[in-house]
């Protein structure tokens, strides 16, 4: 029994980890993901403008191609999300 809530209170407090947002200073966003992806190794894109807020990679990662996809989700749009994402 006390195995079983310690477990359970393990795993509130781990996946409580995914909420946390870490500020980028102002001016270093495009380095941010500048790391992000080299730290991904993401390199030998394409890309384009799929619309005015979505910019679409096509990239070798491990000689594997992936899709990187930005999205500028805002509330003017009137979508669910109100937030910013980059999704590989």
């Amino acid at each position: 029994m006390i195995k079983t809530i310690l477990f359970i209170l393990s795993v509130c407090c781990t996946a409580n980890e995914n909420l946390i947002w870490y500020r980028i200073p102002q001016f270093y966003v495009a380095d941010s993901v500048n790391n992000f992806l080299n730290n991904r190794q993401i390199n030998n894109c394409y890309y384009k403008f799929q619309d005015e807020d979505t910019f679409l990679l096509k990239c070798w990662k491990n000689n594997k191609l992936v899709d990187v996809e930005i999205y500028i989700k805002n509330k003017k749009h009137k979508r669910r999300h109100i937030f910013e994402s980059l999704s590989i």
